[in-house]
């Protein structure tokens, strides 16, 4: 299991963006984190930082989750992070991207779910 340092929450929706957020402070001391309301902030985000821990939409308007995961494959500094994506559609995530996944998270979840997931992964 590896220590969460650095974990980025990309949601388009504020209210669950919050709630993520949440989830993921409260079952990880220490953690940093940051966020990001839609992929364009995300790709921005992921241009000056590298994170242990991707929580990842993907419906989301002008640049989708999997855009998102695009870049992230374009960056060799990235492909360690563990990615979450956290969809109401499963089919939406391209099959070229699935291998970069470690879990896909099907809406709706509860925070107590959430955070199951989330010790999986991370101390």
């Amino acid at each position: 299991m590896v220590r969460l340092q650095l974990a980025l929450v990309i949601e388009d929706e504020p209210e669950l963006l919050r709630l993520f957020s949440t989830v993921v402070r409260q079952t990880v001391p220490n953690v940093q984190l940051l966020s990001a309301a839609g992929g364009a902030a995300g790709i921005q985000v992921l241009k000056e930082n590298t994170p242990d821990l991707l929580m990842l939409d993907l419906a989301m308007p002008h640049v989708s989750g999997n855009e998102v995961l695009e870049y992230v494959r374009g960056e060799p500094r990235l492909s360690r992070m563990v990615i979450l994506v956290i969809t109401a559609v499963a089919s939406r995530l391209r099959d070229d991207l699935r291998p970069m996944v470690a879990e896909i998270i099907l809406k709706p979840i509860t925070p107590a779910d959430l955070a199951a997931v989330l010790l999986r992964y991370f101390e």
